[in-house]
């Protein structure tokens, strides 16, 4: 599994779009309010709207960052 950190390492893409499908990649939440923000005024600006029954919020977190007793 080392390669594929390493793919991902060299190759970070930040948001993933197909058809009308848009996936938000962050590694902080500071950075995710940001493209929320940007995709907000863009709907604004672009009579876009977002459907909020059929968006979701993922958090992935390396356990071993975690202040975990066992």
């Amino acid at each position: 599994m080392s390669w594929i950190k390493s793919v991902i390492t060299v190759f970070w893409m930040q948001c993933i779009l197909y058809a009308d499908d848009l996936i938000l990649l962050s590694n902080s939440l500071t950075a995710t309010r940001a493209m929320f923000d940007i995709c907000e005024k863009f709907a604004v600006n672009s009579d876009v709207k977002f459907n909020s029954l059929k968006s979701t919020v993922t958090r992935i977190v390396d356990i071993s960052m975690l202040n975990v007793h066992h």
